[in-house]
């Protein structure tokens, strides 16, 4: 089903804006620093928890915080084994700011050399779409933020399919404000496969020829921007609430929604919102994606942890197509191997730490089936780095977003091609 709005020109707004200036920050972190605690170590992974603290990263050995001091000296009065890592969180940012205050207007030659704001990347789509009107539509009303920015739905695809559809494919990217390297794999997808076409490639060509991806920009636009307003590592979306400011858009989906992995506390990074689906992002996203009703599979980019998750976070037992998932995750490890030596980690999202109201978990869930009478594919990446034990985490240099781009392209069109073979 496609839901057409109308393409308006917008190519200056990005190849002429004037970019001195954009990134000014309100928030610092000076005192803050960044912590790893044994994985193993029950007692400190409870405290983190039932302190709401601020986790960048997870694996099998480490748990990796952010705090503050005060928080950092409330570990120690409670007797938290940790370790003090040698990074200034605050001196990354403040040399991203400097970068981004001082580079130039790009064309769409370099465009992926450096990242973008809200409005630059939304004229940057639009000139796609007046370049390649047989491939590409654009709704631009699939709905309002908190603070009245539009909600997007970029349509790959022949304009002229229409009844001839066959299936479709969801993508999403910039759910979590400060994970800025997501948004470029969308852009990076979108521009790469639109470029290959229109050289012949005969397995774009099968893809769009008969099918439709559906690329979700920004899912959280309000906080992408305060991101760059304000607080650079801001990860929810921007609903005011006296008690504190933002929900987790991934935790706030119609599924399981309140359980495991979430927090009640709105300061908390995690916290759910009011009720299932109370976000205008998660309710207009929602019902877009079960308006498209041949959506075979999705995928949500995030980052960071270099990892390939797939459902479920809520619960530890195997889901009924765990054995197929598992398949294209693997291979799609494999394949993202190939392109730089880098490895994706193929886990099940709760092997990393549950969660519950994940868009993912919506997905492959109870409602979608009850539409669609089948579940689509479902997956979650985690993108570049592998891990911030001493590293920049979400503060990824723009050096590494062509090759993390690069890496993931082939794997999401190993995905892409078999979910349409082998549909659920």
């Amino acid at each position: 089903m496609r839901i057409l709005g109308y393409v308006t020109s917008s190519l200056a707004l990005w190849s002429t804006a004037v970019c001195n200036g954009l990134f000014t920050q309100t928030v610092r972190f000076d005192d803050h620093k960044l912590i790893t605690i044994q994985t193993a170590d029950n007692y400190a992974a409870e405290v983190v928890k039932n302190n709401d603290l601020d986790v960048w990263q997870r694996n099998e050995e480490l748990l990796s915080v952010f705090v503050s001091a005060d928080q950092l000296k409330q570990l120690e009065e409670e007797g938290v084994n940790f370790t003090v890592q040698d990074v200034n969180v605050q001196a990354l940012i403040d040399a991203e700011g400097n970068r981004l205050n001082n580079y130039t207007p790009f064309s769409n030659s370099n465009w992926f050399a450096e990242y973008h704001r809200f409005e630059e990347t939304l004229g940057w789509y639009d000139s796609l779409a007046e370049k390649y009107p047989n491939l590409v539509s654009i709704n631009k009303e699939v709905g309002k933020t908190h603070e009245n920015r539009p909600l997007w739905a970029i349509h790959l695809g022949r304009n002229d399919l229409n009844g001839a559809l066959d299936k479709q494919i969801w993508v999403q990217c910039q759910i979590h404000a400060r994970e800025w390297i997501s948004g470029m794999v969308c852009q990076y997808i979108v521009h790469t496969m639109l470029t290959n076409y229109e050289r012949g490639d005969e397995r774009v060509k099968n893809i769009l020829n008969k099918h439709e991806i559906i690329v979700i920009p920004f899912v959280n636009p309000d906080g992408f921007e305060f991101t760059w307003e304000s607080n650079r590592l801001w990860r929810k979306n921007r609903r005011y609430d006296p008690r504190g400011m933002g929900v987790d858009l991934n935790r706030n989906y119609d599924d399981h929604w309140g359980q495991t992995g979430t927090s009640t506390n709105p300061n908390s990074d995690i916290y759910h919102g009011p009720s299932a689906a109370s976000e205008p992002e998660t309710k207009a996203l929602s019902k877009y994606f079960l308006a498209n009703t041949k959506i075979v599979a999705a995928m949500d980019y995030h980052s960071y942890s270099q990892l390939i998750l797939r459902p479920y976070g809520w619960t530890r037992n195997p889901g009924e197509h765990e054995k197929l998932l598992k398949t294209i995750s693997d291979n799609m490890s494999t394949t993202i191997q190939k392109v730089h030596g880098k490895k994706y980690k193929s886990i099940k999202s709760t092997e990393l730490y549950p969660t519950s109201g994940s868009a993912s978990d919506w997905w492959h869930g109870a409602t979608v089936r009850a539409r669609y009478n089948f579940k689509p594919y479902s997956l979650t990446i985690e993108l570049r780095p592998s891990n911030s034990f001493g590293g920049a985490g979400f503060i990824l240099p723009p050096k590494e977003i062509i090759p993390t781009c690069q890496e993931n392209y082939p794997a999401f069109l190993e995905y892409v091609e078999f979910a349409l073979k082998n549909p659920l």
